[in-house]
């Protein structure tokens, strides 16, 4: 049932409820104790920034065609007479080994250097650094956006943004800096002040993005509360009075 694959470095075996090798390879017709299911999905990616002077509102930035992803399902036990449902044991199968010779890159690479959390009233300063790890040159656009949204990525508005346009030989590692002052953010600020900072890098035929998070820290509030005791309607109340003042 179970086949023993690679020794990890812990000194335990990596096994799985059916061979690993096959499946890695897709091969379906072999006997097993149980059943599963493997399929690829091949999907287009579009990039598209907000942008409110075309019609539509949104700029199409770059067309991504080469991404794929895998699912693997197994039949999950249950009790006897149930109907059979489905397991998603992908993340339980290692990727295929390789060397680091025969490891697959993107060709362009982006890395976002930023601080975690910022005062607020601070700077908030943000570098974006691309890798350029194809063989050939590229004409890259690489543009660095920054947006005050929710704890759930919702109702982003912009705070700051820049763009550039490099030409990068094999190998060159270029930089863009995006500093965004007090006044960009304050007022545009969400409850939980968190600046999301989207990079894109689009060229011929790719796209390559990441994306980090700032978090803009409130002072903490030195606040005053008094209780008074009233009659409403011949019935005892409380009237709360909370008041913020400065802190010493």
């Amino acid at each position: 049932m179970a086949r023993l694959r690679f020794r990890v470095p812990s000194g335990k075996f990596e096994v799985g409820p059916y061979p690993v090798k096959a499946i890695l390879q897709d091969n379906t017709d072999l006997k097993f104790d149980g059943k599963y299911a493997t399929a690829a999905i091949k999907a287009v990616y579009k990039y598209y920034r907000k942008d409110p002077t075309v019609p539509g509102g949104w700029t199409l930035l770059a067309t991504y065609k080469n991404r794929a992803g895998r699912l693997l399902l197994t039949e999950k036990l249950v009790p006897p007479g149930q109907e059979p449902e489905p397991e998603d044991v992908t993340h339980t199968y290692r990727a295929r080994t390789s060397s680091p010779r025969a490891q697959i890159t993107e060709a362009m690479e982006l890395k976002l250097e930023c601080a975690p959390a910022v005062p607020v009233g601070e700077a908030i300063q943000a570098v974006c650094r691309a890798t350029n790890n194809d063989k050939l040159p590229h004409d890259v656009t690489i543009s660095v956006r920054a947006s005050s949204v929710m704890y759930n990525n919702a109702a982003p508005e912009e705070v700051g943004c820049t763009s550039q346009r490099l030409k990068m030989a094999p190998g060159t590692v270029e930089s863009v800096e995006l500093t965004m002052f007090a006044d960009s953010y304050l007022g545009k600020l969400r409850p939980q002040g968190m600046i999301r900072i989207d990079a894109v890098a689009s060229f011929k035929d790719g796209f390559a993005s990441n994306r980090a998070v700032v978090i803009v820290e409130m002072p903490p509030l030195n606040v005053e509360a008094s209780l008074t005791l009233v009659t409403l309607c011949r019935r005892p109340a409380y009237i709360i009075n909370m008041q913020c003042v400065d802190d010493p």
